[in-house]
């Protein structure tokens, strides 16, 4: 986006020169010196002190259609550049806002894995209960601690996967970068 963002004001600086050729170009200068005011070899006190002035002015009436040629292709070329920013940054947008739903998305999960964990945990405690008192069975217990643990795993996970929408969300704002942080710019380790 950045470096998009620099050929649209490099575009903008080409723009501005391929205008200002069409413009009028004043030029002044200013010159003194001793000249001899007497030629035939008469004595310094004949000498004569002369200057000049010059203001020139140039303004270019007929080029044949190139100066307005040149400033319509400058103008095209800074459209598509802002064209294709815009459409960068719509395009960011709707990262970022997808990015963010599947953070929601993924949340939403955690709470459910964290309500079916503690269920699990409840129903695990009761069938451990039943089994100390002689009113449950040996497989009910081992059924309620497997779901109880495939509970706890699914909680883990839905964790885990907040973590890794998280860092796309980060990723999305711009907050990370692609690169790993021992990579170099050239994408070659230190």
């Amino acid at each position: 986006y950045q470096a998009l963002q620099s050929g649209v004001d490099a575009q903008r600086a080409q723009l501005r020169i391929a205008q200002g050729a069409r413009l009028p170009e004043v030029a002044l200068s200013a010159n003194a010196w001793e000249a001899h005011g007497n030629h035939t070899g008469g004595p310094i006190s004949s000498w004569m002190p002369d200057s000049q002035i010059m203001l020139s002015a140039s303004i270019p009436i007929f080029t044949g259609g190139t100066l307005r040629a040149q400033v319509q292709q400058q103008q095209a070329r800074l459209d598509e550049m802002n064209d294709k920013l815009a459409s960068l940054e719509q395009q960011v947008r709707w990262e970022v806002t997808h990015a963010y739903a599947e953070l929601h998305a993924a949340q939403g999960k955690v709470d459910a894995a964290r309500t079916g964990m503690r269920s699990a945990d409840e129903a695990f405690r009761v069938e451990r209960q039943k089994v100390a008192v002689g009113a449950g069975t040996v497989t009910d217990l081992l059924d309620a601690q497997a779901a109880d643990l495939s509970a706890q795993t699914n909680f883990y996970q839905a964790q885990a996967g907040v973590r890794v929408t998280l860092t796309g969300a980060e990723f999305a704002a711009g907050i990370l970068d692609r690169r790993p942080s021992n990579e170099t710019a050239d994408g070659v380790g230190p």
